[in-house]
């Protein structure tokens, strides 16, 4: 299995480090139709700018259901070594909510399911929890009760209004800033043990004269250890109008896998369950229970099969996923 670390800068002493990550798929629908698909074609880099300064970008190019492609940068962060337990970084990056957003980045290769979990899938992919941001950051560590533990607080533009862009790139649409703040430990005790707690914090005019506030609580346990991996996470979003009453949406899941022989099967159930009522999330409660293979096909190339039986506001669907990613 990949470490998931490889698409941190503060893990490479190298200059200047490109990689590139794609996949092709072969999906069978509920409707029966079936279709190759070339997925996204990831390019990241890393670059050390001076003895204490850095930049990543990641940039990524994907068709969409027109067939037609287009271009996106998921990440563009400029990062100081303060002091070697603390760094600053200025740009767009994934918001340090949970484990998977932190850990697995837009290379499916990375990953050891064809896709990322309801809960944790981007903006443009019918995600709900804001996984990407842009403005400041601040990463430090220290030790302590036996363990190693890593702090992140994050400030950015937040929310977009209802029909806006699904990241604020360039302007904010109101005055306020989002918030995010998490810690994150790895006991001594318990090699490969990950554990972790995030809480964020936005106000946001969704329309004129429609103002929420939205607050994500997140907690995870993973273990992943010689041939085992366990992910467990769930995450809470609370939306409440201005003078309103609040909704909570619980959202998360569990996956487990471990190696046998070469191969790791693995499976997967994830919800989400929408609250009547929420004036920002419209997707319906969902439920998916999936199960597949994963089996390297050398050093950068990995071949996974997965089946999923989705459930959705009392609609059932399944579908079959074939899918060939690879880094170089």
């Amino acid at each position: 299995m990949p470490d998931h670390d490889a698409g941190d800068p503060m893990t490479t002493d190298r200059v200047a480090s490109i990689h590139a990550f794609g996949q092709v798929d072969f999906t069978r629908q509920p409707n029966g139709l079936t279709a190759f698909a070339v997925g996204q074609l990831d390019l990241f880099a890393t670059a050390q700018l001076g003895d204490r300064i850095h930049v990543l970008t990641e940039t990524v190019l994907e068709a969409d259901d027109s067939n037609a492609y287009g271009v996106d940068v998921e990440r563009l962060m400029l990062t100081f070594d303060v002091h070697p337990r603390l760094r600053l970084g200025i740009g767009r990056y994934h918001t340090a909510i949970g484990y998977y957003n932190t850990a697995y980045h837009h290379g499916a290769w990375f990953q050891t399911a064809a896709t990322r979990p309801l809960a944790f899938r981007f903006e443009d992919d019918d995600g709900v929890l804001p996984v990407h941001e842009v403005g400041l950051s601040a990463t430090g560590t220290f030790t302590g009760l036996d363990a190693t533990w890593r702090w992140t607080g994050e400030i950015g533009n937040g929310h977009p209004p209802r029909g806006g862009a699904p990241v604020q790139n360039v302007t904010d649409a109101d005055r306020g800033k989002a918030v995010n703040i998490a810690l994150t430990g790895q006991p001594e005790r318990w090699p490969g043990a990950h554990l972790g707690a995030s809480f964020f914090n936005d106000w946001f005019d969704y329309a004129p004269g429609l103002q929420i506030h939205q607050q994500v609580v997140s907690v995870h346990a993973v273990w992943r250890h010689g041939p085992l991996e366990w992910l467990n996470e769930g995450a809470w979003i609370s939306n409440r109008i201005a003078g309103g009453a609040r909704t909570i949406t619980p959202t998360g899941y569990v996956q487990f896998t471990r190696e046998v022989g070469g191969v790791r099967p693995f499976a997967r159930f994830e919800w989400r369950q929408i609250a009547p009522g929420d004036p920002v999330l419209q997707s319906p409660r969902t439920t998916v229970r999936s199960a597949g293979l994963r089996r390297e096909l050398g050093p950068m190339a990995t071949l996974k099969a997965q089946y999923d039986h989705e459930r959705r506001d009392g609609r059932t669907g399944s579908r079959l996923i074939g899918q060939v990613a690879f880094a170089f």
